[in-house]
């Protein structure tokens, strides 16, 4: 799993994946690239290089 940064981090330009503000997501989800939640997220992150985590997820 990749490394947590803050939210200020996130404008690298990198491709990425979103949960965003509205969705609700459980189970395990594998990730190529990064990710960011703006939503909600109940599980597992598989291989994702860095997670992000917005404000409001």
């Amino acid at each position: 799993m990749g490394f947590l940064k803050k939210d200020s981090d996130f404008s690298s330009g990198e491709h990425y994946s979103v949960v965003s503000a509205e969705c609700y997501f459980q189970g395990t989800l594998s990730v190529q690239g990064s990710l960011r939640v703006d939503g909600t997220l109940e599980g597992s992150v598989d291989n994702a290089r860095h997670v992000i985590v917005g404000t409001d997820g």
